[in-house]
């Protein structure tokens, strides 16, 4: 597929941003875009890194006390499929309590009390603004681990692993879960989005580069997702395998569904770093797409935005660690 036109991208980029540009009264969510140092302790995370690494790679993922049923969960399944080098963002200090009776790998946020001045008020299409804060620390925390020469996987909490899915990422710089949903513009540009809640990012400059991107974008857009979107549109994303885009009388369901069962490759134009938007049965989030639940690798349903309802979800397509998806908190 064709790299869209300069006209083209100032034209996605306009609608991204016109639909989810920050307000300027939760300027304060954006802190950790600016200086990650003042919201985590950056030496203690990369102890922790060397502490729990293996082959160089480090999973993160982020919890705070509104998800903790959710977090325990991804932890428990974590550890059944044989994963221990992950680190858990703790969102708060009630969340970091709950997550150290597991004896797992934990780092705080600092000024934590920032968030709760918020509250739980629903401000962004569904999320709370400290939801939206947290989510600002995705990207400076993962620049930061490669940085110090680690491949990173980013995993929400919700993303529940049934399996190892290291054998999917080799090869490549920079791979996601791939969505036909949001940002819509970047949809019908490409035929698919990429997913933030897994994400793969190999040690190098040029997925430095790109991570710079996606950050300096997310100071634009409250969506974290949104950003990476147009990051990888900045960079010119160069797609191949994709679906047909020029026929209208194919949805885009249609395009999704008809390559769901494969990889699709790409890369940069700007740096050739390459890229892989994985294939939907193995690393699965919408129900309109075929999928078999013993080929599952992430099993990440579309859920709600809060913690009851996630777990109600994930129980609902087995995806539960907890014994008998009894909630602890």
């Amino acid at each position: 597929m064709a790299i869209p036109s300069p006209q083209a991208k100032t034209q996605i980029r306009s609608d991204i941003i016109q639909q989810c540009s920050w307000r300027a009264e939760f300027s304060e969510l954006q802190k950790p875009l600016f200086d990650i140092a003042k919201m985590i302790d950056v030496e203690e995370l990369a102890r922790l890194a060397r502490a729990i690494q293996i082959d160089n790679q480090v999973i993160v993922t982020v919890v705070s006390i509104e998800y903790i049923n959710v977090g325990i969960n991804w932890i428990l399944a974590m550890k059944r499929v044989g994963k221990s080098n992950f680190i858990v963002i703790a969102g708060d200090e009630l969340a970091m309590e709950s997550l150290l009776k597991y004896e797992i790998t934990c780092v705080v946020l600092k000024n934590n009390n920032d968030y709760d001045s918020f509250g739980d008020i629903n401000v962004f299409s569904g999320f709370s603004a400290k939801g939206l804060g947290l989510t600002t620390h995705k990207f400076p925390v993962v620049r930061f681990l490669v940085e110090c020469g680690y491949d990173v996987i980013f995993s929400d909490a919700d993303a529940f692993w049934l399996l190892d899915p290291s054998p999917y990422l080799a090869d490549t710089d920079i791979a996601f879960q791939r969505i036909a949903r949001y940002p819509r513009p970047i949809v019908a540009t490409w035929g698919f989005a990429v997913c933030t809640g897994f994400l793969f990012f190999r040690s190098n400059e040029k997925v430095i580069q790109l991570l710079n991107q996606c950050i300096i974008e997310h100071q634009s857009v409250y969506s974290d997702q949104a950003a990476m979107n147009l990051a990888l549109l900045e960079f010119d994303a160069d797609w191949s395998g994709e679906a047909d885009l020029d026929d209208a009388t194919v949805s885009v369901d249609e395009r999704f569904s008809a390559k769901a069962l494969q990889n699709i490759s790409g890369r940069l134009d700007r740096n050739n770093a390459t890229l892989r938007a994985l294939r939907h049965d193995r690393f699965w989030r919408h129900k309109f797409v075929r999928h078999a639940e013993s080929e599952m690798v992430i099993c990440h349903p579309n859920s709600p935005k809060n913690d009851a309802g996630k777990m109600r979800i994930l129980g609902s397509v087995g995806a539960i660690s907890l014994a008998g998806g009894t909630e602890i908190a």
